[in-house]
């Protein structure tokens, strides 16, 4: 019985250590995907801004008002599309 006894508390000590080993690997593991999520929430609000940029360089510009009716002779609109206007 004795035997028994040893060899069941030789099998806990061996599955403990697998355990912590294994429970080791699963909180640096954590770490990791903590710091790949930081990073791409980063890289993601930088695309963001970097798209609400490119977004404000390519809106269209409004042409100004008309002049004065005494003023418009020959203007009768804006004579540039407003793409080639810059902000």
């Amino acid at each position: 019985m004795e035997k028994y006894k040893r060899a069941d508390d030789a099998r806990i000590k061996e599955l403990t250590l697998h355990i912590e080993k294994l429970t080791k690997r699963v909180n640096r593991k954590k770490v990791e995907l903590e710091n790949e999520v930081t990073e791409t929430q980063a890289a993601q609000i930088q695309l963001d801004k970097t798209a609400e940029d490119f977004r404000k360089l390519h809106e269209c510009v409004p042409c100004p008002p008309p002049p004065p009716a005494a003023v418009l002779q020959l203007v009768l609109s804006c004579d540039e599309p407003c793409n080639s206007r810059s902000a």
